[in-house]
């Protein structure tokens, strides 16, 4: 099984603090991306919008079939 995971929080100062579990963050924590905000590069909006936009077309064709 694979989890991916988002949050605008760090999530190691919340299992300092009590508000996450340990356990948990250890389990998703393998693999960290650090990420900027979209409103950070802009120029990526209409390449990810694009993107969505193909797939759900791509899909809407095959339900219809």
């Amino acid at each position: 099984m694979r989890i991916i995971s988002a949050t605008h929080k760090k999530l190691g100062d919340c299992v300092e603090t009590g508000q996450f579990r340990q356990d948990l963050y250890y389990r998703l924590n393998v693999i960290e991306l650090i990420m900027p905000a979209l409103r950070e590069m802009p120029e990526d909006i209409p390449l990810i919008a694009e993107a969505i936009l193909t797939k759900i077309c791509r899909e809407a064709a095959r339900a219809c079939l």
